[in-house]
């Protein structure tokens, strides 16, 4: 079979162009097409991704705001202890020093009050006399629980009914024996 063309050469020339351009505007459609639905696709995994990561981040934000309470609370609670420990550890047993000290206390004598700041004590009270008031002062010097007893003198110049006062350094390695 011949094949026979009548068509001009300018013609089959323009014939020619026009089915590349065809082709090459079909090309360029299917490229922004799929362009388009990849773009698309790419979007909508994107604003999925975000959410989920949005989840995870609020989940986390949630247990470390749980996290920080529960460690705060574990801090409060070892202060306590701390605080306990110490107060523990400063602890000075008075009763057994009360009660040896009450023994020193001849009869006549009565006591106001007692006050020990650190390790001093000041005593205040009443002696019925004078001879009282020195007993009481010579069994407190004898005596390993007190240093450096002194009663002033103004209160030894009375005879009979006489308001002391009274001061002197407590030994806390008495204290810690007893």
């Amino acid at each position: 079979m011949i094949s026979l063309n009548l068509i001009s050469p300018a013609k089959k020339k323009e014939l020619y162009l026009l089915q590349l351009y065809s082709v090459l505007k079909n090309l360029i459609i299917m490229v922004l097409l799929l362009s388009v639905i990849s773009a698309t696709a790419l979007l909508m995994t994107k604003i999925a991704l975000q959410n989920h990561f949005t989840a995870i981040v609020g989940q986390t934000t949630l247990n470390n705001k749980f996290a920080n309470i529960f460690n705060n609370d574990v801090q409060t609670f070892n202060a306590l202890v701390r605080d306990v420990t110490e107060v523990q550890a400063s602890f000075i047993p008075w009763a057994p020093f009360l009660v040896e000290f009450s023994a020193l206390i001849p009869t006549g004598v009565t006591l106001k009050s007692i006050s020990i700041i650190d390790d001093r004590l000041t005593l205040s009270g009443n002696a019925t006399t004078r001879d009282e008031l020195l007993t009481f002062e010579r069994q407190l010097k004898l005596s390993t629980l007190l240093t450096d007893v002194t009663i002033p003198l103004d209160h030894l110049l009375k005879r009979e009914n006489i308001d002391f006062s009274l001061r002197a350094t407590v030994v806390h390695t008495t204290l810690q024996t007893l």
